[in-house]
């Protein structure tokens, strides 16, 4: 953007303008000078007038900037006009023109303007200019403003696309109070909110530059900040931070500081601050953009609150299934969830991402949930079923499925319900599916149900050893249970040798 005040916008004039200035000059039969505001001589087009006449012409060129006109020489053997062009933000350049002169005013050189025409010309050609310079900065201040547009929706755009992602609401804060840091060439972002620790977000800076802070100094710079904000009942703060806390600041040196202030109905939650050494200082489009993602952080943070109330509501419902199936029955009180937390372990050590982790977590907790409704003398029977009895018990994943399916957040958790009990080799139920057509996480259920049943006490048999339960699992190795898992239950077998006392001791869920 053309700012006035800039000496380089003396110079785009010059450089924009050049070749029309010069052809004025000849047209005139003189040279034109370019002067900036401070009345230092940019060029001379096309010559350099002598030193006696370049002090006149700086004379009149400061006589034609304070009176906003045209200013002329009084020498009768020269011709000497002075003209300012300004935009509507002010003073850019002062042009002057020389000509030497033969006789008096009233005896031009010959095939030479008249002192009158070169006037008006003269006149015309600086109005033309600043016309042309206010629609140069009209044409910067619309580009900028689209730039900043196209960016900040580039910016807004990847937050909401991360606010749709599954995730911890700590790291989408953290995301979206780096885009802000990012977006505007901060050093430093924080962000301060009722009930959370401080955030903190540095830009990459080299030796000896940006803005470095240890966690203590930013606990203060924050609370600093936030005394201000209240103190002032600002929504916005803008300015050098040196002007804005009283005091010496924790951060020395030229920092400027922008914060917004985080409402959440009328009431503050917060802030989100940026820092930036050195200049230029930040700019309304940076203000902005602050704004608008003060918004998408308060969307981030109801979301996280919903998402736990949900969660939490999930939990409690997800407990109370689980006790009532293990109440019909109770050899198997905390079977669930010795299951789940195998099933948790054997996910970790196959580095399973999060989402499937998430997954796992639901289904391994509720694989059994189907068992509700089941007659409880087939639950409780110490011999073996009849075939009768057996085609009832293969019936609960399935129903187990039609319970969960329906719930969004555990649908994907249904299908490792639904399919735990099918076979990696074929020939399993519900639907004799076999290998990678198997969910993993219902892979993975099956090889931490079956040892926790071998493990466990039950009515026709006591529990067998880590290792005895362990040989069985390996006799079935690819045939019934996936070979992966049953390597990465190995792995961890001697974790289990010696903390199985404590898993079998967990209380039902």
């Amino acid at each position: 953007m053309l700012d006035p005040h800039d000496p380089a916008s003396v110079h785009l004039l010059r450089a924009r303008f050049g070749g029309l200035l010069a052809r004025s000059a000849r047209l005139l039969g003189g040279s034109l000078q370019i002067w900036s505001p401070g009345l230092v001589l940019v060029d001379s087009l096309p010559d350099r007038p002598a030193p006696a006449a370049l002090a006149l012409l700086r004379e009149l060129a400061a006589r034609a900037a304070m009176r906003h006109d045209c200013a002329g020489g009084p020498a009768l053997d020269a011709q000497q006009l002075a003209l300012p062009v300004r935009t509507r933000c002010g003073l850019v350049a002062v042009l002057t023109l020389h000509r030497e002169g033969r006789g008096t005013r009233s005896d031009p050189p010959a095939g030479s303007t008249t002192p009158a025409e070169a006037a008006a010309y003269f006149g015309d050609l600086a109005r033309v200019l600043s016309q042309h310079l206010d629609l140069l900065r009209d044409h910067a201040a619309q580009a900028g403003e689209l730039l900043f547009q196209h960016a900040q929706q580039q910016v807004l755009r990847r937050v909401r696309r991360r606010l749709a992602l599954p995730a911890e609401g700590r790291e989408t804060l953290a995301f979206i109070v780096e885009q802000a840091r990012a977006a505007t060439l901060a050093q430093l972002a924080l962000l301060s909110l009722a009930d959370l620790p401080l955030l903190a977000a540095h830009g990459p800076a080299p030796a000896g530059a940006g803005l470095w802070i240890d966690p203590r100094l930013a606990r203060e710079l924050a609370g600093r900040l936030g005394d201000r904000l209240r103190a002032t009942g600002e929504g916005i703060l803008r300015g050098p931070l040196a002007a804005l806390l009283r005091g010496a600041p924790p951060v020395p040196g030229p920092v400027h500081v922008l914060a917004a202030t985080l409402r959440r109905g009328g009431r503050p939650e917060g802030f989100l601050a940026l820092l930036r050494v050195g200049e230029p200082p930040f700019a309304r489009q940076d203000t902005a953009l602050l704004q608008a993602l003060s918004e998408q952080i308060l969307v981030a943070v109801r979301g996280g609150e919903a998402d736990w109330e949900q969660s939490a509501f999930l939990l409690s419902t997800v407990r109370a299934l689980v006790s009532a199936i293990e109440a019909k029955d109770p050899h198997t009180s905390g079977h669930s969830a010795r299951v789940h937390l195998l099933a948790m372990l054997l996910g970790k050590e196959l580095g399973l991402p999060g989402t499937e982790m998430e997954a796992l977590q639901w289904a391994s907790i509720l694989h059994d949930v189907g068992k509700i409704g089941m007659p409880e003398a087939i639950l409780h029977k110490e011999g073996p079923l009849t075939r009768e009895e057996y085609e009832i018990i293969k019936t609960h994943p399935p129903r187990g499925y039609q319970v969960l399916h329906h719930i969004r957040p555990l649908q994907e958790a249904s299908q490792s319900v639904l399919l735990h009990h099918e076979r990696y080799g074929g020939g399993g139920y519900p639907l004799g599916l076999a290998g990678e057509g198997i969910p993993r996480a219902a892979r993975i259920i099956a090889v931490a149900d079956t040892f926790d049943a071998l493990t466990s006490m039950r009515p026709y048999r006591p529990p067998r050893s880590e290792d005895e339960a362990f040989a069985e699992i390996a006799r079935v190795r690819g045939a019934q249970l996936d070979p992966l898992v049953v390597d990465a239950l190995e792995t961890m077998l001697p974790f289990l040798r010696e903390n199985l006392a404590m898993i079998a001791a967990l209380p039902a869920a």
